[in-house]
């Protein structure tokens, strides 16, 4: 899997994954005036994830002009077939070589034990806990676990 940076045509497959059935739950969605948004801006960036010149899947990171950049979002269209796993170390691979970035966050929803362990395989270490973080779509509110990885991944 290789990532390269989002184009503006990019931005109706990052709007369809998100809205893959299940996936409001475990990584929330934006309208498409705040995916415009965010690709415009340089403290953002919209990685896109390929594999033999097919989309697969994206990642969205901020803060990349701060000390506390971070992974806002990433999925993939097809799940359960690896893919996220070589997307994430493909965006971890980009974050710390073409972003020269030291450290990378990310916060995950509490109730998603299927990307922890995924955050964790990869090198992730717990940092925080936040009770009540978020109200979803369907009015639930759930908790945030904060989890950061060092520039050094862990061999994969």
């Amino acid at each position: 899997m290789r990532v390269r940076l989002a184009e503006e045509d990019d931005i109706a497959f990052v709007m369809a994954v998100e809205r893959t059935p299940g996936y409001a739950r475990v990584i929330g969605q934006w309208p498409e005036a705040r995916h415009r948004a965010v690709q415009a801006d340089p403290a953002w960036a919209v990685l896109i994830g390929e594999r033999e010149e097919q989309r697969r899947g994206f990642a969205i990171l901020r803060g990349r002009d701060t000390r506390r950049p971070a992974i806002q979002r990433i999925a993939v269209a097809e799940a359960g077939q690896g893919e996220g796993r070589d997307l994430l170390a493909a965006v971890i691979d980009h974050a710390f070589g073409a972003f020269g970035l030291a450290t990378l966050s990310l916060e995950v929803f509490a109730h998603n034990t299927r990307a922890r362990r995924a955050y964790a395989r990869a090198g992730f270490a717990p940092v925080g806990f936040v009770p009540e973080a978020w109200r979803l779509a369907d009015g639930t509110v759930v908790d945030d676990v904060l989890m950061r990885l060092s520039a050094v991944p862990p061999a994969r």
